[in-house]
């Protein structure tokens, strides 16, 4: 199986629709962007714009290097999201920072399973308006959304562009795909402009990717469930399981062969052993605080292998129950590392289980990341803050802010201050592509400066990545192993889109090398990225079984070394959650939006809660860029945040910022 690193030509196929967005003082939702010119695309059938009609957005432009190709059958059937604003934003924002800022009156108050419809969604006027305006359309109109966000609506390329009052092209980008888009922006009745936030769906051009990096290193697995000695005669047990422990241990015939391929602990891999040592999730873990009574989910856009995943867990001695759910259908590709299929899923399942050996795990599974609209992606982050199971959401899976379509940047906006305002905490991998987020998605920005979402989403927890050496007392340094032309380095930098309401969590944090990127208003700062950091460099990088047809042995489930923030994330995500189960946070309500809490520390110290990361910087060599680099240092940087996490020193923390909730049953949540 030779696997250096997955690409990234995906990363988000379309050019800049975002633009230059302006945000409302005190709001962290970008206006929607002025319509632009549509020159060299088809016309739309008849334009209807007049007094009582406005346009929503503003449509995608001919990718760099794609050439025109046919536009899409008018039979074409298409699945769009029409999103509405929340009833008040500036209410909405009000309440997340309060919910989240310890000392608020209003802290850890969070909204019960199902409540955000009635405080903060549409009011049932506005969704029947919009409704009713859609199917005086001829559009098919489905079922709203619980929260009241978003109104799915099913039509044919000719219907949508009719109802729209939009063309279609078709374009065949540069590495030969062929895709479709709208040629103007959607037009809506005024009143029913009015709240509508953007609506998701008009084109493919999207192709989200995950920040996972490989290093090409991989040991055919030992037997599932069979041999684990290391003398592959089957004749052996796994490792029992455990409920205490310092931290789960790898099987030795898993040692042993990776000792035989050259491949040791605390140089070219880090065990889930190393890794709870290194982080202090040691700490937790001695006192049987493993996770357990907490689920995280895990956003994916692949197939997961469930046989790779009980393998890996076998050989550590854990069991965490592991459950799918597919979202409007799920993946369809097999697992096949080989193919670039399934290793994301098995980096975020496999670290969350081997870091938090008690918690249960929900795959939220979407459709295959390669044929993945935007409604799909939103659907997915949707589903699973409405059903509001999980209490950590780690997401590994990203685009570029530049290049992003200013309609899903927005909606996801809507459903991560949701989130925020149940008291779920969701963690975002930062990328993998240094101070150039858009490196590699072929629209000519590949040497510009920017970040990715969902990473740089006011209301997510951003995680950048490091390098690391040793076992003990290991040297740090933030990730950039780009010199090889190969590797990647650290997302990080100041977003385009989002800034912060005034006297929120990164007031006072202006990092090295920080510009003003989304136009904040005075007293307002442009949001920062990444917030934190953990190991991301695939050299010495995670663990991770899952199935290959090309192994070096042949078709089977191998053990690879990957990295990226891919892997950083669920680190972060699992030391959240392990704080969330812990005894000195029973009785009390989850974490919630962390970010509050983590600056707060880093403000007073925070020596055992963070470990500040000083050397290294985050410009990948590669891309062309060559202005000033975003370097570590000491305090908040723009390559490794706050720094890398002393797990017991995080949980002590949350923990006390919410003691006083607890036994207040009006507090905790249902």
């Amino acid at each position: 199986m030779s696997r250096r690193r997955i690409s990234r030509p995906g990363k988000r196929i379309i050019a800049a629709t975002t633009a230059a967005v302006i945000l409302a003082a005190g709001a962290g939702l970008a206006a929607q962007a002025a319509d632009a010119q549509s020159a060299d695309k088809q016309a739309a059938p008849g334009d209807r714009t007049t007094a009582a009609s406005v346009r929503i957005g503003r449509p995608p432009t001919m990718p760099r290097g794609s050439e025109p190709i046919a536009a899409p059958a008018g039979s074409r059937e298409l699945n769009l999201g029409v999103w509405l604003k929340p009833r008040s934003q500036g209410a909405l924002d009000d309440f997340v920072q309060a919910v989240s800022t310890p000392g608020s009156a209003q802290y850890h108050r969070y909204l019960s399973k199902g409540e955000f419809a009635a405080r903060f969604g549409p009011a049932p006027a506005t969704i029947a308006a919009t409704e009713d305006a859609l199917r005086a359309e001829g559009l098919t109109v489905g079922p709203v959304s619980p929260d009241g966000l978003d109104i799915p609506v099913s039509a044919t390329v000719a219907s949508a562009g009719s109802a729209f009052g939009t063309g279609f092209t078709g374009y065949r980008l540069a590495n030969g795909k062929a895709v479709y888009a709208n040629t103007s922006a959607p037009l809506l009745p005024a009143a029913v402009a009015a709240n509508v936030s953007g609506i998701v769906g008009l084109d493919n051009l999207a192709t989200p990717t995950s920040n996972l990096v490989t290093s090409g290193h991989e040991v055919l697995a030992p037997a599932n469930g069979g041999d684990h000695n290391g003398d592959d005669n089957g004749d052996d047990s796994p490792n029992a399981p455990q409920t205490t422990y310092t931290a789960p241990k790898v099987c030795s015939s898993l040692t042993t062969k990776l000792n035989n391929g050259g491949m040791h602990d605390g140089t070219q891999y880090y065990s889930p052993a190393a890794l709870s040592s290194v982080y202090g999730l040691t700490s937790d873990l001695a006192v049987g605080d493993n996770g357990a009574g907490v689920t995280v989910g895990v956003y994916e856009l692949e197939t997961i292998d469930l046989t790779g995943i009980r393998d890996f867990e076998t050989c550590l001695g854990i069991a965490n129950p592991v459950a799918v759910e597919k979202t409007d259908g799920g993946s369809t590709t097999p697992v096949d590392a080989s193919n670039g299929i399934g290793d994301e899923t098995a980096l975020d399942v496999e670290t969350l289980a081997a870091l938090a050996p008690g918690i249960s795990i929900i795959d939220y599974e979407g459709p295959d990341a390669a044929h993945a609209t935007d409604t799909n992606f939103l659907d997915n982050y949707q589903r699973m803050v409405t059903e509001d199971t999980v209490k950590v959401i780690s997401t590994s899976w990203s685009y570029c802010e530049l290049d992003s379509d200013s309609s899903l940047i927005t909606s996801e906006n809507s459903i991560f201050a949701e989130a925020a305002a149940q008291g779920q905490t969701v963690v975002s991998a930062a990328g993998d592509s240094g101070s150039t987020g858009c490196y590699g998605d072929q629209t000519g920005h590949d040497a510009t400066l920017n970040v990715d979402d969902p990473a740089s989403q006011p209301d997510v927890l951003s995680v950048g990545g490091t390098s690391m050496k040793g076992l003990f007392t290991p040297s740090v340094t933030a990730w950039n192993t780009s010199g090889d032309g190969q590797g990647g380095a650290t997302g990080g930098g100041v977003s385009q889109i989002w800034a912060l309401p005034r006297g929120s969590y990164q007031s006072g944090f202006t990092a090295t090398g920080y510009r003003n990127g989304c136009n904040a208003p005075t007293g307002y700062a442009c949001r920062q990225v990444p917030d934190v950091s953990a190991l991301a460099d695939a050299g010495s990088g995670y663990l991770t079984e899952v199935y290959a047809s090309l192994g070096r042995q042949g078709a089977g489930e191998y053990v690879g070394i990957n990295g990226g923030t891919s892997g950083a994330a669920p680190l972060w995500a699992a030391v959240v959650a392990l704080a969330d189960a812990s005894k000195p946070c029973a009785g009390t309500s989850p974490g919630g939006l962390v970010n509050p809490v983590l600056y707060d520390a880093a403000k007073a110290g925070g020596e055992d809660t963070l470990t500040d990361v000083t050397t290294g910087n985050n410009v990948l060599s590669y891309s062309g860029y060559d202005g000033p680099n975003f370097p570590a240092a000491p305090g908040y940087d723009l390559a490794t945040g706050l720094g890398t996490p002393l797990a017991g020193g995080v949980t002590k923390l949350l923990c006390a910022a919410r003691a006083s909730l607890a036994g207040n049953a009006e507090m905790d949540r249902p």
